[in-house]
């Protein structure tokens, strides 16, 4: 582990943007993570760096551009190196061609006739291939000509790299030569794709960044950032930390603020991309000292902690009005900055203008940046857009902009906007913003012109009142009801935009494609036409019109947004209701007193009603809404009802727990114990428990089901109700006592599910048969088979056994040497965009990749197995179909943290002596079979 020297800490007082003029908003500090101490480095991906390292198609070209050579047999480009020695070198040439030709080049060296480079076609654009020959070369100056053999000319050429082949003498440095292909003697143009439009539009990781670069820190348990900042006022602070992480693990760190632990489990979670950039919080206020402050992130997990950009430190505001109003400088220009808890609104106010100037959602994202990257015409976009330039940011119609009634903070602000023409009114409501039209003359419209989730991005959407998803093509026919949202498949938020009453104007939705190629935004309106007749606004006069737009979370089941929009259209002014959070494990993250708030009360008295008749509760529902019509609650014996899946009656139960010891109310802990006795009566003889109780019939739903650890779940609340502590001390002595003896059962069954091969225990299967044991069928892909993801999970809460027996430790040491014995090494899950939004998984070659396992391993062999919905064995996952591969989980990392923090800490405890196994598996890899030759079977390192 290494620590680079720290930088000085660069503090920006203020919104992430802009300066403040005045007002009551909490102005924010920004700490470069580059500017503290680290285990890692600051990487500034530059282009030429890239180049150097790698091949990779991440960066745009390098140097200034390309080469786009003449569509002829013959043209070339031609370069001149110097050799330092006389002998094999490889020569390189990086290039991009996505049209169907073949445009081969035959190499000329010196004017000697050398090899042809096939040059075959990219996939797409801006990706780049290499194609490479190994010639001689002389020592000394060298002219290498790459001509065209096809009337197709040249893909077009990035550069060539020249690299000896031959051994460095002892101290040289091996000698590479790149030559830009724009600095060559050539036919045709240089080409300059733009940086942005390359980050626009490919996930490569090389900016997005504020300040001077990113950290990235070791992949490593303990690896860290550390940053110390200054603050003028003591009290209560929101900390956010903007990072990137493209991979598919959540990262976990812990955060220590001045010393003190102040976040055990401070997680990132993947961004899908690294150029990705998104917030991270901390779950609850952290406390900061007036003066000097530091902040330290430290990784949990051998991957280390996400690509940390910086991080923001924002006072908790003073006021708790849900919508405040201050006045703020934002890019160059004064605007009013409206915030509020689904979004913050920078509405342009100077000058003769008025509109939003920025649309910003809860992670940061922008969505409109009127005259502000990204695109190279951000000055075409802003809401609402009408006529002659009204409610158009960086636009002058004439406007003047007043607060209304003086009020600046509440359950709602107004501005009200006026020129010669219209007068609206804006009222920022916490979970909307709604605008009435108070004067008009002559016809008006309501126009978006947006980038969803900050970027214009291909798979940019959106949905109307039918659900369908569709990408912006331009005038939609007249449907009802008038209202739709707009998302980006990156982005935790989607943007909704509606208008009553319904008639019969025009409404537009299309992309804008600037004529370099670019996609500058996409366009929606209420009262316009499209492209195809010419924008014409008609159809909407008076002052009966009202436009609603806002933000949603994106995990909104449709039907919720369906209901939302027509209760606001029905009344566009009415006092917001106050919704809870959808329903999660994150109910049970909150501190002990929020338990006793009236809108932990709230969810509980919404909770109590899911409950079945047995005393369980259906999966894959959200408990947190009250149900509309008996319709919404599943009925018992089909559909989602009476589960222990996906966190479904042991979450409900464990969150009605803490209610009830905060509040006292009797109906949450009879609710609880209902639950207690329903999760008793559920167990096997056994031992164990199935995915569904009452059963069904249905061998699936029977099982003993260790999936998604739904029978852990179980074991850890009756072990914590079987110790009487809180939040279940209310649990009377008979309950706790079958409790007691029901986790017995559980454990029990655990070791006796322990599967063997050739006499030796290894792990666990997903699920297992209910009077067998044996390693059972789930789904038609989830074959009888070795878990290395449930497995994890089993193991660690045996681990958690205070007092473990001689059997315990034994699974304990057999299941992790068989974890131990049987990761994927030398191979990186690599995640790449389907044309459908949706993310495939894909392995490729990476000698540096850190450990993976499979979910399932073949029984009797240790081979990784896949299976699709066909179910027929398959060793190779890129035979897995695009369905399954971009919508399940075939891998893990999990084991990696058990075997490297969990398991030495366990043994530290137990003082377990250390085991040698005779357990030899069926290796197939020579590195497995190094290992099993050797017989180095230590369960420590």
């Amino acid at each position: 582990m290494r620590t680079l020297l720290s930088f000085a800490v660069l503090l920006l007082v203020a919104g992430p943007l802009g300066n403040p003029v005045s007002g009551s908003a909490a102005f924010s500090i920004i700490v470069e993570a580059e500017s503290g101490t680290f285990s890692g480095w600051v990487d500034e991906h530059s282009c030429w760096h890239n180049v150097m390292l790698t091949d990779e198609p991440h960066s745009t070209h390098s140097g200034r551009g390309v080469v786009d050579t003449p569509n002829k047999v013959g043209s070339f480009v031609e370069f001149a190196c110097d050799v330092r020695r006389a002998g094999p070198h490889r020569v390189t040439v990086r290039y991009t061609h996505i049209k169907p030709d073949p445009r081969p080049g035959r190499l000329w060296i010196n004017g000697t006739e050398g090899p042809v480079l096939a040059m075959p076609q990219n996939k797409a654009l801006p990706a780049f291939n290499t194609d490479s020959t190994v010639v001689d070369l002389p020592q000394g100056r060298n002219l290498l000509r790459l001509v065209a053999l096809n009337e197709g000319g040249l893909g077009n050429v990035d550069y060539l790299k020249i690299t000896d082949l031959r051994d460095p003498v002892p101290g040289e440095v091996p000698h590479i030569v790149v030559v830009e292909a724009e600095d060559s003697l050539h036919e045709g143009r240089e080409d300059h794709h733009s940086c942005w439009n390359f980050i626009a539009q490919h996930p490569g990781p090389h900016t997005g960044f504020t300040g001077e670069g990113f950290v990235d820190t070791d992949n490593a348990v303990g690896s860290h950032v550390e940053v110390t900042f200054d603050v003028a006022v003591a009290g209560s602070y929101l900390l956010a930390a903007r990072y990137a992480h493209g991979k598919s693990d959540t990262r976990v760190a812990e955060l220590h603020v001045n010393g003190g632990l102040a976040e055990a489990e401070f997680a990132f979670s993947p961004t899908r991309f690294w150029t990705d950039w998104i917030y991270a919080s901390a779950s609850r206020p952290i406390p900061l000292q007036a003066g000097r402050n530091v902040v330290r992130l430290t990784a949990l997990g051998t991957e280390g902690l996400a690509n940390l950009d910086h991080f923001k430190i924002t006072p908790v505001p003073t006021t708790s009005a849900p919508v405040r109003l201050s006045e703020v400088a934002w890019a160059g220009v004064g605007c009013y900055k409206i915030e509020m808890p689904m979004g913050t609104v920078y509405f342009e106010k100077d000058n003769g203008v008025s509109g939003f100037k920025s649309f910003v959602d809860r992670e940061g994202n922008d969505w409109i940046a009127s005259y502000m990257p990204p695109g190279p015409n951000g000055d075409f976009r802003g809401f609402p857009n009408s006529v002659g330039n009204f409610g158009h940011a960086g636009r002058d119609s004439g406007s003047t902009t007043i607060v209304v009634g003086g009020r600046t903070e509440g359950d709602h602000v107004v501005l009200e906007s006026s020129n010669a023409d219209f007068t609206f009114q804006y009222w920022f409501f916490p979970d909307r913003v709604a605008i009435k039209v108070l004067r008009s003359k002559g016809d008006y419209c309501f126009l978006l012109e947006t980038v969803a989730g900050g970027t214009a991005d291909a798979d940019d959407y959106f949905v109307a009142a039918d659900g369908v998803k569709r990408i912006p093509s331009g005038e939609f026919q007249d449907f009802t009801p008038e209202w739709f949202y707009l998302g980006d498949p990156k982005s935790k938020h989607v943007l909704f935009f509606a208008k009553t009453p319904d008639d019969d104007a025009p409404n537009e939705n299309h992309r804008q494609i600037r004529p370099n190629g670019m996609h500058n935004m996409d366009l929606y309106s209420f009262g316009r036409t499209g492209r195809e007749q010419g924008y014409q606004i008609r159809g909407m006069s008076g002052n009966e019109h009202v436009c609603i737009i806002g933000f949603l979370d994106a995990a909104t089941p449709h039907e919720q947004v369906v209901a939302r929009m027509e209760r606001w259209l029905a009344d566009p002014f009415a006092p917001p209701a106050t919704e809870p959070p959808r329903w999660s494990s994150a109910y049970l993250r909150h501190p002990p007193e929020w338990y006793g708030t009236p809108l932990a009360r709230a969810v509980a008295d919404s909770v109590l009603q899911y409950q079945s008749p047995q005393g369980g509760w259906p999966k894959s529902t959200d408990l947190a809404r009250p149900p509309l019509s008996p319709d919404d609650i599943p009925p018992p014996g089909r559909g989602r009802a009476n589960s222990l899946d996906n966190d479904a009656t042991t979450v409900p139960m464990e969150f009605l727990a803490r209610v009830a010891t905060a509040t006292g109310t009797t109906a949450y802990r009879e609710s609880f114990l209902r639950g207690v006795d329903y999760l008793l009566a559920a167990q096997y003889p056994n031992g164990g428990w199935p995915q569904f109780w009452p059963l069904r019939g249905d061998a699936y739903y029977s099982r003993i089901t260790f999936n998604d650890g739904a029978m852990i779940r179980v074991l850890q609340v009756l072990r914590d109700v079987a110790a009487g502590d809180a939040p279940y001390a209310f649990v009377d002595a008979a309950r706790r006592e079958r409790a007691a003896g029901a986790v017995e059962r559980g454990i029990q069954c655990i070791l006796d599910s322990q599967i063997k091969q050739d006499g030796r225990l290894t792990a666990w299967c997903a699920q297992h048969d209910e009077k067998t044991l044996e390693p059972a069928w789930a789904r038609k892909y989830e074959p009888p088979s070795i878990s290395g993801a449930e497995s994890v999970g089993i193991v660690r809460f045996l681990m958690s056994i205070e007092h473990p027996s001689a059997e315990v430790v034994t699974a304990i040491e057999a299941a992790v040497a068989w974890l131990r014995a049987v990761p994927i090494t030398g191979q990186r899950l690599e995640y790449v965009r389907g044309e459908d939004g949706r993310d495939e998984r894909r392995l490729v070659p990476d000698p540096a990749a850190p450990p993976l396992w499979a979910r399932f391993y073949e029984l009797g062999t240790n081979r990784p197995l896949y299976m699709d919905r066909d179910s027929v064995p398959n060793y190779d996952y890129a035979k897995v179909s695009y369905e399954r591969r971009s919508g399940y989980n075939y891998h893990t990392i999990a084991p990696a943290d058990l075997i490297e923090r969990d398991y030495p800490a366990w043994r530290a405890r137990v003082q377990s002596p250390r085991p040698r196994s005779t357990f030899i598996p069926n290796w197939t890899t020579p590195l497995q079979r190094a290992v099993r030759d050797s017989n180095t079977w230590s369960t420590s390192d």
